[in-house]
């Protein structure tokens, strides 16, 4: 029996134009022996706003895994240190056309102003403040995250080039346009890990959707894994099975039939 289920949200849960399929949220409050776990890259704050409905039972990881909770309740954290991201946005600030957001527990924080495709980019922050340098931010937030915010589209290429990244350091890519970088130990595998310890769930009782390269962990590791039609080949190869695409409400075409596993 499926106790617990970890989704992805864009290109897995979202369609192409952002959008959730208009009955997973009454999906979740009508099945509340099923832990539902929002596992995404983007802010706590974000999640907690788009999931109104059900932000009160759903536990929201966040930001890869570098910050997990549920409600007001934090389960878990992983601080990356000021001076290994001070060291990580200097190396940043020699990449060309790139735009920087630090991401603490109390905000994301914008490394010069919301111009250009960053202002269309930042709405996906629901707490961002805009700084002049990774000076202000430090000692005011405890940080979690880089997100490296790539506007011609090519973070797939970027992801390679910004290596090798201050030690303790690692990238994921979130999408064509965002690179994640956290601790190594941090992604949403080891986040889905610690709330199976947390809540008692055995991998047979786990349920994971994705479709990126910031997915594979998570699917690795629950027992009953989906990567969408729509997914990348690292995470089609790290699931166990594979649904319709995120455009034809593939994750909902499993929930749906949840008896059945």
């Amino acid at each position: 029996m499926i106790r617990m289920i970890a989704v992805d949200l864009d290109g897995t849960l979202m369609n192409s134009r952002g959008e959730m399929p208009s009955d997973f949220q009454d999906w979740v409050l009508n099945h509340p022996d099923v832990i539902t776990v929002i596992a995404s890259g983007r802010q706590y704050f974000t999640l907690q706003d788009d999931f109104s409905k059900i932000q009160d039972v759903a536990v929201f990881l966040s930001e890869n895994g570098a910050m997990i909770g549920k409600g007001d309740e934090l389960i878990h954290t992983d601080i990356i240190p000021d001076n290994k991201m001070v060291a990580l946005t200097e190396k940043m600030l020699q990449v060309s056309d790139v735009r920087l957001i630090i991401c603490g527990l109390k905000s994301a924080y914008l490394i010069g102003k919301k111009e250009g495709k960053m202002a269309d980019a930042a709405v996906a922050f629901h707490r961002l403040i805009e700084m002049d340098s990774i000076d202000d931010i430090i000692g005011k937030d405890k940080l979690i995250k880089m997100a490296i915010f790539c506007p011609l589209e090519n973070a797939f290429e970027l992801y390679e080039k910004i290596q090798p990244l201050p030690d303790g350091l690692v990238p994921t890519i979130s999408g064509k346009q965002w690179i994640d970088v956290m601790s190594n130990k941090v992604n949403k595998g080891i986040g889905l890990s610690i709330l199976m310890d947390r809540f008692g769930i055995r991998s047979e009782e786990c349920m994971a959707f994705g479709d990126l390269l910031n997915d594979v962990e998570m699917l690795q590791i629950a027992g009953f894994s989906f990567a969408m039609g729509n997914a990348s080949p690292e995470a089609k190869a790290a699931a166990r099975f594979q649904t319709d695409t995120n455009d034809r409400d593939g994750v909902m075409k499993v929930l749906r039939n949840i008896e059945k596993y």
